[in-house]
């Protein structure tokens, strides 16, 4: 069985140029998931739409804010993406087709779990969970943590 991504440390992400980046605008979970200091950033890898924005405000007035690049035709901002070298986390869903490599140099893979791909899958077996049926029908891709240093470097704090 599929086991959920563990939560990273607090100290992984306590240094001024922290970033957790995905390249999976869509899919992107929450940044509510992330430790104090942590900055939720996209980089540029396919996705052309408008990004999710930081809240701008405490609650709740920052899920209220209507920021200056929001537009109603879901056209893309380049100022909202970063660049992978300012990241120390990744996060990515890799599925076949991906122009981006599985593994990247200078990247560590932290975690990789089995992910559905809703795409691959029959919409009846994604529903319904029937044993010995379903397990053979649906796809499954792999979602990765990456980090720019080993995990265990990282929890010793050696870095």
């Amino acid at each position: 069985a599929a086991r959920p991504l563990a939560a990273a440390p607090c100290h992984l992400h306590a240094a001024p140029r922290a970033r957790h980046a995905s390249r999976r605008p869509p899919r992107y979970p929450s940044s509510f998931f992330l430790p104090p200091g942590a900055t939720p950033a996209f980089y540029r890898a396919g996705f052309d739409g408008l990004l999710p924005s930081p809240f701008s405000a405490p609650p709740p007035d920052g899920s209220r804010a209507i920021h200056a690049h929001f537009n109603d035709g879901n056209r893309d901002e380049p100022a909202a993406y970063t660049s992978e070298d300012r990241c120390d986390v990744i996060v990515d869903l890799e599925l076949p087709g991906d122009a981006a490599p599985r593994s990247r140099a200078g990247w560590h893979v932290w975690a990789r779990r089995p992910f559905l791909d809703a795409d691959r899958s029959p919409s009846w077996s994604r529903a319904l969970y029937v044993p010995w049926l379903t397990a053979g029908r649906n796809v499954y891709a792999n979602y990765s943590v990456l980090g720019r240093q080993p995990l265990m470097v990282m929890l010793h704090g050696s870095v």
